[in-house]
């Protein structure tokens, strides 16, 4: 008996090979368990340096340079956002017991066009 495959396994299954004791492709650190863990991984890649058209850039000034001149309008707003700060959700006013008074004295109807004095 050999442990060779046997020639009507599919070709796609045919090029599998098991993990073994001390395989290089086993992930022993495995899955980041906490968003910090993803936090870290993610600076210490986007710290990594790499080369780009004869300069030396990081992984992360790559990213906002592609944002930066993107015609995504997401990816530009993120990038200002990064660079500047979020604008505001809210309006900040002082007013807090602000009223608003709304006069329905001077209603224009359909049936007549002059409005009532």
């Amino acid at each position: 008996m050999t442990d060779s495959i046997p020639d009507s396994t599919p070709r796609k299954y045919s090029q599998l090979v098991p993990f073994v004791p001390g395989d290089p492709r086993i992930n022993r650190k495995g899955r980041p368990k906490t968003i910090d863990a993803v936090r870290k991984l993610a600076q210490s890649i986007g710290e990594e340096e790499t080369t780009d058209s004869g300069e030396t850039f990081t992984q992360i000034e790559l990213i906002l340079r592609d944002w930066a001149k993107s015609k995504s309008f997401e990816k530009q707003l993120a990038f200002v956002q990064y660079a500047y700060g979020k604008v505001p959700d809210h309006v900040l006013s002082d007013a807090r017991d602000l009223s608003i008074i709304v006069n329905w004295d001077k209603v224009v109807t359909h049936d007549s066009h002059a409005i009532p004095d």
